[in-house]
């Protein structure tokens, strides 16, 4: 469809990809936005259209944007040279030549270039550009002083005087060297006055990173700045710009700020797929989603019961116990694997990357699930409710409740709860839209697909603000970050010598290049730059251009072909033409002359022969080319191998490229043979193709490329050849410029590989020639193939025409396939084929068989290899000790070195009486016992604890330090800490670091800190916020409290305007500033009138006060008091001029000679006399030589110079040396003889070509044999070396402090070896020490260990007895009471850690183990036991109740499958069969009957009776019933049986097999011992369970105190202002909510949902929970302990067993009275619970009393305040209600019959609860309560109080006897008052009657009647 044939209606969807996900959110708002403004502006005007052209092209168009733009910008009256560039001609059929002027900057007077830079000497060489009859004098000056050749010095000398120069190099001829030496004179001191920065632009970064590198390596400058980052070269990177570093301090801040901005840009993209988590998006929902956030923030009991998501607050408790927890070592051996970690890593030769794996795939799979995967962190209710915890939890227990139709939830209320919840839910499928979402804050009820589509949306809203913001902050901060270094740059740039840059470059920075004003430019390679290019780089400053190259290599490249001047459309354009070609052929406009180059350095002359006579026809070859070497391997140094081969296919039909395989295969054979053959430097040999296919496919077979560069050997592929029977084209190589540089490459040697006839028919100004030198050569260089010759057998000569002949003629290292045959230096003879290397033989190894060893013995080793010790089996030598050992080492019989004795020697009887055995004998005869380790128990020093110690350190008086722990009071304090016994003897106590409060000297307190910090509270500095006033008057929020100390020196920060003397005023000033008067300069722009009467615009205001001393730099012409003009001076120099210079040059005749020289004016008006610098010769003084001199020296003899004319001397030593300077030989200076002489070493040795005045004695390289002093050999081994070697023989040595060995180099020291082995000592548990012997050594000696260097190192090489270990860590393996086996580390005495195998309790009814955690309790059976037999009955208890029937002693007369009677006992499971024929092997042998130690095969089963345990083992029913202990559960004996039922036993243990201790079940006849010892297990458990997660509630109860206390200031910040209340009559309406089966509780929920239950508002709830949230968990988790505690394992136990058969009560007596603590405690923790509620709320009312602002009430007029009272009211009641229920508990317990009985600490702990509660309650009641209180209570209840009740008022203080009498007299009358009485006249009562609610009365006083009841 056409343009014109779209309607406004249609449109184009375009489809967009990020690889970047983070990006979508972003361009999604963009997009938005402009949806909607272009909506806006369609409605405004519907005829506006937009339209927009994508173009595709096949360049990069970034690289020539910028030199367009520029060429856009650029006004052609600003463009310097214009006469030159862009001349205005008539028009003429031939170009005119003109002649170049001389740059400006050298017009200025006296203005000369010195030139003593270029010379070697560094002679005083000047040029004066203003004289051109100089320039051939100096030029020769320039060939006769420094290394140039005369047309290299021209063109020196016309680069200097020619504003644009051009200097032509051919191919070799120096033109690098060329630009470096007008470097050199540009950079020289004395001509870099007004020069300023030279810029070089090359078109390549390549090109020019070399001409920099040359720069650096001749020392030219340093100081260069290279501009643009793609340098490759080392050397130029350090001088890149990027890597200037200004110093200005705001950088590093703004470093780290743009770190930290991408830092959270990565975070938000690496999780972008992940979930976020709750403190994620709090902030967010707080701030847009209130509703929401109050949701998630506190779930109450009305949003979910409690169940569903559980609570943590256990789990929160065991995570920080653990975290307390740490390790009590002094250091353990993860410490020392630490220390020794670098030690380690030196070790190591070898890396295994199998242990490596794959960091982003861990990234991925963490960021998938972000919150789960973290461990050690609570999932938050947002996380929970987002993976649907709450629906899996409740389908899960929906299951179970379908799948257990039997419950016992009659009477428990939480079990009916749950099964309510759980038969009334429905799962949530609903897939509501996204608003409706937002607008419905039932989080709960959403399903899973809603719950993720709230999440991506607020995950999208999160990133979206996020990125933007973080943009924004980023651009920001990278403004400010360029605009610092951009001006740092311009600095840079404009104080450097250099300043180099690409042609692109140059014009992308162009305004940087303006800025600069460079008045030179260097362009190398400039034939290669396009004209474009160079005009861009051109600014209106310059005033010297330099173009360098050659315009018959490389044009410049352009991606047009039919642009260019190879096509012939091209012609017309041009468009590759450069600037310096066009300055040379004309075109029709002008020439400018060129300077050519006309000594080629690099080919060879066959080589050079082909371009000069094709191209440069005057090009000459140096000295240099006619010295270089043959090819190696080759029989021509330049060959042209002609082949016809085709070419081949090449990608697809696109693809504009030709390729040649035959010619890949040949030059890839061509350079592995020329590598053979030595040319092994990437230097030495390079491939070039004109085509980029070939070169593809030669760069897969090679890893060579070839750069551009020139190389020893060039091998060119042409590629092109015949296609079919037609001659193909052969493309651009027909261009002269590209074969120039094809043949132009080479130094020694060229081979071109192609068809020679194709070439020359088709080129024929160029190949046609090339092809004709090569074939009239003789022998003609043209040929079919490579010829090949061997250097060490010149008669092996090959023409290779297939690249398989390579192979085929040449030896796998080179030379041909004859065989070496040289002889060795071991006498046999090099068995390989030629060979180019190593033909020294010094890497060749000789495999035929050793001969050396004398001994009779034969060496398995090759002749190469170093002969070992000979190891041959020496059978029955006789040691020295007379023991004969059975085989030795030939070696030591012949060295007689005999092996240490291992014969063990019984016993040797020490010093101490103690006996070793197992000696070995060399310890013996050595006299090389060990020490006794025997433990000795010894009293220690200063102390009465005793230790065992080693017995040898009780011989040497060495006993450790006591590290008993003492309990110990600390010193300045009260506290107590159990300290080791040496320290208390020292009196060397720690400092107190018990966690006290400290009240501050300012009033705060300091929480949770250390005691010691007590002694020095003034110097304790208060951090706790405050608001501080300023002496300025501002307020610094959020302040340490110990500032307003020291508030004077507090820098404010606040920004204020503040107004400046000048009118001006400066914004955003930090107000400490405009107090200190330290106020920055005013900066605002404005215009200064100088004195002068010139005007400076848009200067800093600041300025004005100093424009006095501000310089006019106003351009103006100044006449000099000599009469000379100086032009376009600065104005300031008006004021100076008399001290002014005058730069213009005059000649003045010299007096003496004549001469005549060119000053400065300057100088002859100071009178300066002149000496004549004109150049005479004179005949040197001593010779008959004559010397150039300046014209003042020859009358000077001391400053005639040395005559340096080259002589031939005969020197002392008899030799003659050529090319002696003159003068030596007159100073009689010393010249060192370099003729080579044969010398002879102290050694013996014979060292060749060595200098004759070489005075220091070499190094002898010869290899020898060498023997060190431990007997260990080294061959091969240069002579010099053996001082200095080492044997690094690997050997076992014993380490210095310990035991152990170690393999290690035969000369290393073990002295400072740290052992790593494993310390093998005994522990004092019996295990041996398995920590390392390193860490032992440490805890033994500490002080024998140092750090140096962060490196363990050992002070002193001594043996360390090991006294002091770590830990054991062998598994204890103990039975627990639970019957498993304890699992932890090794430990002392009982195993206190919970089980935490899984449970195995089971029973015949469940038919499965109990699987649950081992240390959780489990529910007992309840069904019937089915323990039953017609002797004796049946059990009529239930299955888990101790069974009461008696045990039957009776046979089974059951009949077994085998045929055999049963021998088991009736009633039981039948056993295996009895007969011995029937049993298998191993139940023959075990020994069945224990008591008379007789084996199963033994035993008369015919009289015994079998017990079959479920473990496999049998024993006889005696025995069993004496393991069991029977007697201690029945009346009767075993062999008269068992007549009636004991009373269970108060303790019982776990019963288990002899045999393999597995625990005893199962057994019907011992139901009423096992199920005693489960039932005391499970009752065991449950009071660990619950008394252990009583204790940690408790502390955590305690640790939420201290920080609802901190946030006490964050709750009075957060309390609702204005809330909405509610009507008076629901705030005072009272709810009876209670649980069911705890009707003395009051539920959590009450204190929660505070809103449904006491009529506050939403916000205020929210508020609430914030701050208690905490708080009401524990007590939630308190509530579910005390209904555990009425549930315990025996009572369930026992009411089953009641249930079934009404049986007795007695077993409910004997419940654990423990369990009733746990109730107690509990009861206990829920009253402070509710007090510490009480005093928030209390907190909170006395904060709104404050706060006048909050008075509003409803139109009942109930305020806010009133509803918190209301609240305090109701938490007072709740208190007393559970304070009375504690008591009345207690006082039941102390009624029942059964507490006389009990255990006298049972009784103590319920009178100290009893104590808790009466200090808590009763007494503060007493004392508020008045006499008429007292005696209207007494009256009501009609108390009885007893005698006691007398004594335990007399002993309070607070109440008189009188009182007391009083109220026992009121109670014995029975007054019948109604409400109130009076004062009664005989009681003395110390305050008066008061008038109260009766009610309230009643309340309080029912607290004491409880007490008055238990007396």
């Amino acid at each position: 469809m056409s343009r014109d044939e779209m309607t406004k209606d249609e449109r184009i969807r375009i489809h967009i990809n990020f690889n970047d996900l983070s990006i979508y959110p972003i361009a999604l708002n963009e997009i938005s936005k402009l949806r909607n403004s272009t909506t806006e502006n369609n409605s405004k005007n519907s005829n506006e259209v937009k339209s927009y052209m994508v173009e595709s092209t096949n360049i990069y168009y970034e690289a020539y944007r910028h030199v367009l733009m520029t060429l856009q910008t650029t006004k052609p009256s600003s463009l310097p040279f214009k006469q030159y560039l862009a001349p205005e001609l008539d028009f003429c059929p031939e170009s005119t030549h003109v002649n170049v002027n001389p740059p400006k900057y050298t017009k200025a007077p006296g203005f000369q270039f010195d030139l003593s830079a270029l010379c070697d000497n560094k002679q005083n060489l000047t040029l004066n550009v203003a004289n051109t009859h100089t320039y051939d004098d100096v030029a020769k000056k320039i060939n006769a002083y420094s290394r140039l050749d005369e047309s290299q010095a021209k063109a020196v000398i016309s680069a200097l005087t020619r504003e644009i120069a051009l200097i032509e190099g051919p191919p070799g001829t120096g033109k690098t060297v060329v630009g470096i030496e007008i470097m050199k004179v540009l950079l020289a001191e004395n001509n870099r006055a007004n020069i300023g920065p030279i810029l070089t632009i090359c078109f390549t970064n390549h090109a020019l990173d070399q001409f920099l590198e040359h720069l650096l390596d001749k020392n030219i400058t340093e100081n260069i700045v290279r501009l643009g980052t793609r340098t490759k070269s080392e050397k130029v990177k350090n001088f890149m710009l990027g890597k200037v570093k200004p110093k200005n301090s705001d950088i590093p801040i703004l470093f780290q700020k743009l770190e930290n901005i991408e830092e959270e840009v990565q975070d938000i993209k690496t999780y972008y797929k992940s979930r976020i988590i709750w403190n994620d998006v709090s902030e967010y929902l707080k701030d847009t989603h209130r509703d929401f956030y109050n949701k998630f923030s506190n779930v109450t009991h009305i949003d979910l019961p409690s169940w569903v998501l559980g609570a943590n607050i256990i789990e929160e408790i065991d995570e920080d116990s653990e975290t307390e927890e740490s390790s009590d070592e002094e250091f353990d051996d993860e410490e020392i694997d630490d220390e020794e970690t670098d030690d380690e890593e030196t070790d190591d030769e070898e890396t295994d990357d199998k242990g490596f794996q794959d960091s982003n795939k861990e990234k991925n799979e963490e960021s998938q699930n972000k919150f789960i995967k973290v461990q050690g962190r609570k999932m938050h209710e947002f996380e929970k409710w987002l993976i649907g915890e709450d629906i899996k939890k409740i389908e899960e227990r929906k299951n179970h409740w379908l799948n257990n139709e039997e419950t016992d939830s009659d009477d428990d209320e939480f079990i009916n709860e749950e099964l309510q919840f759980v038969k009334n839910y429905e799962k949530p499928n609903t897939d509501r839209s996204l608003n409706e979402l937002l607008e419905d804050c039932s989080i709960w009820k959403m399903s899973k697909k809603e719950r993720q589509k709230l999440h991506d949306y607020w995950r999208a809203k999160l990133d979206e603000e996020r990125l933007l913001y973080l943009q924004t902050k980023h651009e920001g901060c990278r403004q400010e970050l360029n605009d610092i270094y951009d001006e740092e740059r311009r600095q840079i740039l404009l104080n450097s010598d250099v300043i180099g840059m690409t042609t692109s470059g140059a014009a992308k920075l162009q305004n940087l290049i303006r800025y600069i004003d460079p008045k030179i430019i260097i362009c190398e390679e400039a034939g290669e730059v396009l004209e474009a290019h160079i005009l861009s780089a051109l600014t209106p400053s310059t005033q010297h251009l330099i173009l360098i190259g050659d315009h018959n290599q490389l044009r410049p490249s352009v991606s047009t072909y039919s642009l260019s001047m190879e096509s012939q459309i091209g012609e017309n354009y041009q468009l590759d033409k450069s600037l310096f070609e066009r300055f040379v052929d004309g075109n029709n406009a002008i020439t400018i002359e060129r300077t050519r180059l006309l000594t080629q350095r690099r080919m060879r002359n066959e080589i050079s022969e082909l371009i000069r006579r094709t191209i440069y026809d005057d090009l000459d070859d140096g000295e240099n080319t006619a010295k270089y070497p043959n090819i190696c391997g080759a029989q021509h140094n330049v060959y042209f191998i002609d082949h016809n081969h085709p070419e081949d296919s090449f990608g697809d039909s696109g693809t504009q490229s030709h390729v040649n395989m035959h010619e890949v295969k040949m030059v890839v054979e061509m350079v592995k043979y020329f590598v053979k053959n030595g040319y092994t430097k990437h230097e030495d040999i390079a491939v070039l193709t004109p085509y980029s296919g070939q070169l593809i496919k030669i760069k897969d077979a090679l890893s060579k490329s070839f750069s551009g560069e020139e190389a020893k050997i060039v091998i060119i592929s042409l590629v092109r050849n015949c296609s079919g029977n037609k001659y193909s084209s052969i493309g651009f190589l027909k261009s002269k410029n590209r074969s120039n540089v094809l043949l132009s490459r080479a130094k020694e040697g060229m081979y071109l590989i192609g068809n020679s006839k194709l070439m020359a028919s088709k080129s024929l100004d160029m190949w046609a020639k090339v092809v004709g030198i090569l074939h009239k050569r003789d022998p003609s260089q043209i040929g079919p193939g490579m010829p090949i010759v061997c250097k060490l057998h010149p008669d092996c000569k090959e023409v290779v025409t297939k690249p398989e002949q390579f192979a085929e003629f040449c030896s796998p290292n080179g030379g041909c396939r004859s065989i070496c045959n040289k002889l060795l230096s071991c006498k046999h003879t090099c068995v390989d084929k030629c060979h180019f290397n190593d033909r020294d033989h010094k890497k060749y190894k000789c495999r035929k068989p050793c001969e050396r060893f004398k001994c009779g013995h034969k060496c398995p080793k090759y002749c190469y290899e170093d002969c070992e010790k000979c190891n041959s089996p020496v059978e029955n030598v006789r040691l020295p000790c007379g023991h004969i050992s059975p085989k030795v080492e030939c070696w030591r019989v012949q060295d007689n070195v005999m092996p240490k004795c291992r014969f063990s020697i019984d016993k040797v009887i020490l010093n101490c009486k103690h006996q070793l055995r197992n000696v070995e004998c060399w310890r013996v005869q050595n006299d090389d016992l060990p020490k006794c380790e025997s433990l000795v128990n010894t009293r220690l020093p200063g102390c009465e604890h005793k230790k065992y110690v080693e017995c040898w350190r009780v011989q040497n008086d060495d006993l450790p330090k006591c590290e008993s722990l003492v309990n110990t009071r600390l010193p300045d304090c009260e506290h107590k800490k159990d300290v080791e016994c040496w320290k208390v003897q020292n009196n060397d106590l720690p400092k107190c670091e018990s966690l006290v409060d400290i009240p501050l000297l300012c009033g705060h307190t300091l929480y949770s800190a250390e005691c010691w910090r007590k002694q020095n509270t003034e110097k304790i500095e208060c951090n706790e916020p405050i608001v501080l006033e300023l002496p300025c008057g501002h307020t610094l929020p959020k302040a340490k409290c110990y500032w307003d100390k020291d508030k004077e020196n507090i820098k404010c920060k606040t920004s204020i305007d503040v107004p400046l003397p000048c009118g001006h005023t400066l914004p955003k000033v930090e107000c400490w500033k405009d107090k200190h008067r330290q106020l920055p300069k005013c900066s605002a722009s404005t215009n200064i009138t100088l004195p002068c009467g010139h005007e400076l615009q848009n200067v800093e205001c600041h300025k004005n006060e100093i424009k006095e001393e501000i310089k006019c730099t106003a351009p103006d012409d100044i006449q000099l008091p000599c009469g000379h003009v100086l032009k376009n001076a600065e104005c300031w120099q008006n004021k100076n001029k008399e001290k002014i210079k005058c730069n213009d040059t005059m000649d003045i005749p010299l007096p003496n000679c004549g001469h005549v020289r060119n000053v400065e004016c300057y100088r002859v008006q100071d009178k300066e006399k002149f000496t004549c610098d004109f150049p005479v010769v004179i005949k040197s003084p001593g010779c008959d030589h004559t010397i150039e001199i300046e014209c003042y020296k020859k009358d000077q003899s001391e400053n005639i110079p040395k005559c340096n004319e080259l002589v031939d001397v005969e020197l002392p030593c008899g030799h003659t040396l050529k090319y002696v300077n003159c003068w030596k030989i007159k100073d009689n200076v010393e010249i060192k003889c370099i003729t080579s002489i044969n010398f002879t070493l102290p050694c013996g040795h014979t060292l060749e070509n060595i200098r004759c005045s070489q005075k220091e004695i070499p190094k002898c390289n010869v290899n020898v044999d060498f023997e060190f002093p431990c007997g260990h050999k080294l061959k091969n081994v240069e002579c010099w070396r053996k001082e200095s070697l080492k044997c690094m023989e690997k050997i076992p040595k014993k380490l210095s402090c310990c035991e152990h060995t170690i393999i290690t180099q035969c000369s290393k020291s073990v002295d400072n070896v740290l052992c790593k082995n494993k310390c093998g000592k005994q522990l004092k548990c019996g295990h041996d020490c398995l920590n390392k012997c390193l860490g032992c050594q440490r805890r033994s000696m500490s002080q024998n260990f140092i750090f140096k260097d962060k490196k363990l190192e050992i002070k002193e090489a001594i043996l360390i007895r090991r006294t002091r270990h770590q830990k054991c860590k062998v598994t204890c393996k103990k039975l627990l009471y639970c019957g498993h086996m304890c699992k932890e580390d090794c430990h002392m005495g009982e195993c206190r850690r919970s089980c935490n195998d899984k449970c195995a309790v089971s029973c015949e009814h469940t038919k499965k183990a109990c699987n649950k955690e081992c240390s959780e309790p489990c529910a007992v059976c309840a069904k019937q036991c089915s323990w039953e037999c017609k002797h004796k009955g049946k059990c009529e208890l239930s299955c888990g109740i101790p069974c009461d029937r008696l045990p039957c002693n009776e046979r089974c007369d059951k009949k077994l499958r085998c045929g055999h009677t049963c021998a088991g006992v009736c009633g039981e499971i039948c056993p295996p069969c009895a007969d011995a024929k029937c049993a298998p092997k191993e139940v023959k042998n075990q020994v069945s009957d224990r008591i008379n130690k007789t084996t199963f095969s033994k035993v008369d089963w015919n009289k015994e009776r079998m017990i079959f345990l479920s473990c496999g083992h049998i024993y006889t029913m005696k025995s069993m019933d004496n393991h069991m202990g029977m007697k201690d559960y029945y009346e009767g004996s075993i062999d008269r049986g068992w007549t009636s039922v004991k009373l269970l036993p108060t303790s019982t243990s776990v019963k288990t097999c002899p045999e393999c201790q597995a625990p005893i079940k199962d057994i019907k006849r011992y139901g009423r011992i096992i199920k005693k010892c489960t039932l005391d297990i499970q009752n065991r458990k449950f009071i660990t369970k619950y008394d252990g997660e009583l204790r940690k509630m408790s502390k955590r109860i305690n640790t939420i105190f201290n920080e609802m206390n901190k946030s006490r200031n964050k709750l009075k910040n957060e309390l609702p202002n204005n809330p909405k209340l509610k009507p008076k009559e629901i705030v005072l309406k009272e709810h009876n909510v209670a649980y069911k089966g705890l009707s003395e509780i009051t539920p959590y929920y009450y204190f929660e949902s505070i809103a449904l239950y006491h009529g506050f508002d939403d916000n205020s709830q929210q508020v609430w929970l914030s701050h208690v949230g905490k708080l009401l968990k524990c007590y939630e988790e308190l509530i579910n302990i005390i209904h555990s505690t009425k549930k315990s394992p025996h009572k369930k136990a026992f009411e089953a067993s009641l249930n079934i058969n009404g049986g007795s009560k007695a077993f409910l007596s004997r419940l654990d009275n423990r369990i009733h603590l746990i109730y107690l405690d509990a009861i206990l923790e829920i009253i402070k619970i509710q007090k510490s509620l009480q005093n928030e709320v209390s907190f909170i009312v006395k904060e709104i009393s404050i706060k006048e602002s909050i008075t509003v009430g409803t139109n009942d007029g109930i305020s806010i305040k009133e509803v918190w009272q209301n609240f305090d009211r109701r938490l007072k009641d709740s208190i007393q209600k559970h304070q009375c229920h504690g008591i009345d508990n207690i006082n039941n317990t102390m009624r029942s019959p059964n507490y006389n009985n009990a255990e006298e600490e049972f009784k103590n702990s319920i009178s100290y609860r009893l104590d808790k509660l009466w200090n808590d309650t009763i007494w503060k009641a007493l004392n508020s309560i008045k006499v008429n209180r007292l005696e209207g209570l007494a009256k009501i209840y009609r108390f009885n109080l007893s005698n006691a009740a007398e004594q335990f008022y007399q002993a309070q203080e607070e109440i008189s006897p009188e009182m007391v009498k009083n109220i026992i007299e009121i109670v014995f009358n029975e007054l019948e008052e109604e409400a109130f009485l009076e004062e009664s006249e005989s009681a003395k009562l110390p305050n008066p009657a008061e008038r109260l609610h009766t009610d309230e009365l009643n309340l309080n006083l029912n607290i004491s009647v409880k007490f008055f009841t238990l007396m």
